[in-house]
């Protein structure tokens, strides 16, 4: 036996990055095509299509997206776009930020008319569609059902710390006896 420590290298790393790299090489592209070339409508509302997702496309980095995918892909086998609504994402609501230049802090209120607190800008949010990638095993098809085209729903289960869900539940008020 040998005193002398074992160093020990992951390559693993090294070798999905280069297969992400290689991967993002294409591009992600959309083309909305209109139904007939002689209707004016039908040019107009796939130019439209065409301008509206690449905005949102832009707008949601889906390359970034895109590369995230495929690593969870190579590294677990499989991946999944969670798409769901945030509604702390997204624009301020004009109302808040009138609101908040003319009174200053917006106080929030309980049943019985108490001031608990105020408004945060986090709050205010109007809301937006996010995406988000994750592996496999964060998903979970509906039970029984042996293949994907008899799935109706999928649950999603998020791992987190239990002295960080103990500070994101004080931050809402909840105490220890409520959980």
């Amino acid at each position: 036996s040998s005193d002398k420590p074992k160093v020990r290298v992951n390559f693993f790393v090294e070798y999905l990055d280069q297969k992400v790299s290689s991967a993002s090489k294409n591009k992600t592209v959309l083309s909305f095509i209109p139904l007939t070339d002689s209707e004016q409508d039908d040019i107009n509302n796939a130019e439209a299509c065409n301008r509206l997702v690449k905005f949102r496309m832009k707008e949601i980095d889906i390359e970034a997206l895109m590369r995230e995918q495929d690593r969870k892909t190579f590294k677990y086998g499989h991946s999944f776009s969670r798409i769901f609504w945030d509604k702390y994402a997204g624009p301020v609501n004009p109302q808040y930020t009138k609101l908040s230049k003319k009174h200053g802090e917006i106080p929030t209120f309980d049943e019985e008319g108490k001031k608990v607190g105020k408004v945060k800008k986090r709050q205010a949010k109007l809301g937006d569609v996010c995406v988000e990638v994750v592996s496999t095993d964060c998903m979970f098809p509906e039970r029984k059902k042996n293949k994907w085209n008899n799935v109706d729903f999928v649950d999603y289960v998020e791992f987190v710390n239990a002295s960080e869900l103990q500070a994101q539940l004080r931050g809402q008020g909840v105490s220890h006896r409520q959980r």
